[in-house]
């Protein structure tokens, strides 16, 4: 009698899954079921929550970077229009300390005389104080502004002394809307 061994491949077991360049060989278990196991969505899913989750934080240090960049650009328009307006000849300012969160044109008389065209952008807080009788250096300032986004992480505040110094300040701390 010719008795045969059978060739080693046929002794193991076969694989659930076989792939053959990306298609599955007919007769295979994944021929049948064309569809994804358990593992292989949680892996995708996971992968997505953590990319957003990336991507959230990135967003949030963004908003708050473009918020401070507002509160500066407002800083700095306040200040060309407060030299623009003392440049004036026979500028008299009022005393005044006041606050504005509305976007547009300050709504004070006396805030419109001390900075004529400065337009406050949506979300900002706009503090600012003028005292026309602080002309030297013992007073406690002439003209303070303070900045402040809604979103900011920090705020700017600007202090000019009567003696004509200026110290520009950015402050740590959170927005008016926090």
């Amino acid at each position: 009698m010719n008795h045969q061994t059978p060739p080693a491949h046929h002794l193991t077991q076969q694989p659930l899954y076989v792939r053959f360049s990306g298609a599955a060989v007919p007769g295979s278990r994944l021929a049948r079921d064309r569809g994804f196991t358990l593992i292989e969505l949680l892996t995708v899913i996971m992968l997505i929550g953590i990319l957003g989750a990336l991507s959230l934080q990135g967003f949030v240090l963004y908003k708050a970077s473009a918020a401070f960049a507002v509160a500066t650009s407002t800083l700095r328009d306040a200040q060309t229009a407060l030299y623009a307006a003392q440049t004036a000849p026979n500028a008299v300012f009022p005393s005044i300390d006041a606050s504005q969160r509305i976007q547009g044109a300050l709504a004070t008389v006396e805030g419109k005389e001390i900075f004529p065209s400065l337009l406050l952008p949506k979300s900002v807080d706009f503090a600012y104080a003028y005292d026309p009788t602080c002309v030297d250096s013992g007073c406690p300032y002439q003209a303070r502004v303070e900045v402040r986004h809604q979103s900011g992480k920090k705020y700017w505040r600007w202090i000019r002394f009567g003696d004509g110094v200026e110290a520009k300040l950015e402050v740590p701390g959170a927005g008016y809307g926090s």
